[in-house]
């Protein structure tokens, strides 16, 4: 048996005739399977994420607004605008007290109470609203409206989850004082 030295320029005796190494399979190989894997775990992550949501709480639809006492000394035709934030609006009428919605009743933008007219008025499409709520102009379809109202332990409490469609009197829409 003879052994013959391989003439310069052929490639060495243990390489692929593609011209591919073992070792290049290899690592491609392993790549993928690394690649699978970490998407794997990428899935696993996200569903164990949508199993547990990120629930928020939702905040106390009541709000004590004041003492009973310091809307009954308001004079009549007075709008209460410290609220308004809270999305509500107290207006003390002649006989009572009404909680009334900052949200106008044409498209729900933010009402404005305007005092030397004594009106509230939407700055979206120019409905316009009386102290009491009722619809005076613009394209809203019904007057205001109106939250529950009642006394818990002497303070005033409006509850923006009882609404009263349409500027309703109904009981506990409004506060006798």
């Amino acid at each position: 048996m003879s052994t013959q030295e391989p003439q310069p320029g052929s490639p060495p005796p243990d390489a692929c005739r593609g011209g591919i190494e073992r070792r290049q399979v290899l690592s491609a190989a392993g790549a993928g399977w690394l690649a699978l894997a970490g998407s794997g775990a990428v899935a696993a992550l996200a569903t164990a994420r949508f199993m547990f949501p990120n629930a928020s709480e939702e905040p106390d639809p009541r709000v004590a607004v004041g003492p009973v006492d310091s809307y009954a000394r308001m004079p009549a035709g007075t709008v209460d605008e410290r609220r308004k934030k809270d999305g509500v609006w107290l207006v003390r009428l002649p006989d009572r007290l009404v909680a009334l919605s900052t949200a106008c009743t044409h498209l729900g933008c933010i009402l404005n109470w305007i005092p030397g007219e004594r009106r509230f008025a939407c700055p979206c499409h120019g409905s316009g609203f009386a102290l009491d709520g009722a619809n005076t102009e613009g394209p809203a379809p019904r007057p205001m409206d109106r939250f529950g109202v009642s006394v818990v332990d002497g303070l005033v409490v409006v509850d923006r989850s009882r609404r009263f469609l349409g500027g309703k009197s109904d009981r506990g829409s409004f506060l006798s004082l």
